[in-house]
């Protein structure tokens, strides 16, 4: 099989003919339909520090993955040739604190070879059904960039039916979450610069547009969520007068060095979520 595998710090992703893997105990093979490029990915290749989580070089980078059940292992039961999945790239990792393992040492890219390949070898444990009616490169981006945005959004955000919600950024991140947030049955608001954006925003269903949200002070956001990547200067404080939640994500494989893993929060008088991934380990994180 055909696979782009990362072999050393400045140099382009390798294509390497490889034998198709066989499933083991527990283990899934799957024929990829679609592979996300995460920034995570690109600095991997460009960057010693983000060199740094992969266990192993060369190793087929790719943990934004969706595909089609070819073969499985010993013991796998819930999965069949044919199945539509996505793999979670974090679903084996252990909790933080926890002696599991970390999440750079079982997601694929990091700790075993992912999806940038033909083929994709995996735990059973790891795989998501994606849905006939879903199609699956949207099935690959929700492994990660849905996962983050969400969690931002909702699990640490705490979205709630009727709140007032901003979404700063309408890039990757930005534009799920403001889908999911209007799905969810609040009101969005979207603060992007871009104003080429500004269609799409209200396409997905966004109430109002602004170039900047400092045009929200005042105005009594429930909840504002941070997508697009800026520190707050140094010169200000660390956190807006409200309360502030801590990093929203729960780990994957999208880590981000100290410089750019940090959201800055809004000075309006709200609640704001720094929009970080959910749980990542990669050394010292929103396409």
């Amino acid at each position: 099989m055909k696979a782009w595998q990362f072999t050393g710090t400045g140099k382009p992703l390798q294509l390497a003919e490889l034998e198709i893997p066989r499933p083991g105990a527990g283990q899934v093979l799957l024929k990829v339909a679609a592979a996300g490029l995460c920034q995570s990915d690109v600095r991997s290749v460009y960057d010693a520090h983000g060199a740094a989580s992969l266990v192993k070089s060369p190793i087929t980078l790719g943990h934004e993955i969706a595909g089609t059940v070819r073969a499985v292992g010993d013991g796998v039961t819930e999965w069949k040739t044919g199945d539509r999945v996505g793999v979670c790239p974090t679903a084996s990792a252990g909790t933080p604190g926890s002696d599991g393992p970390a999440a750079n040492e079982v997601s694929p890219g990091y700790g075993h070879d992912g999806g940038f390949a033909e083929y994709y070898l995996g735990s059973a444990n790891d795989l998501v059904r994606v849905p006939d009616e879903v199609d699956i490169s949207y099935g690959a981006v929700a492994t990660d960039a849905g996962m983050t945005s969400y969690h931002a959004l909702v699990v640490r955000g705490a979205l709630k039916v009727g709140m007032k919600v901003g979404i700063i950024g309408l890039g990757g991140l930005g534009q799920i979450a403001a889908r999911v947030g209007v799905l969810l049955g609040a009101e969005v608001h979207v603060a992007e610069p871009k104003e080429t954006t500004w269609d799409m925003a209200r396409s997905l269903g966004a109430t109002e547009v602004v170039a900047d949200a400092t045009e929200w002070a005042g105005r009594g956001f429930d909840l504002i969520v941070d997508y697009a990547g800026f520190a707050p200067p140094r010169t200000r404080p660390s956190r807006p007068s409200a309360s502030t939640a801590p990093s929203s994500r729960s780990d994957s494989p999208r880590d981000r060095p100290p410089s750019t893993r940090r959201r800055g929060s809004s000075a309006t008088s709200t609640t704001s979520v720094r929009s970080e991934a959910p749980r990542k380990t990669s050394p010292p994180s929103t396409s």
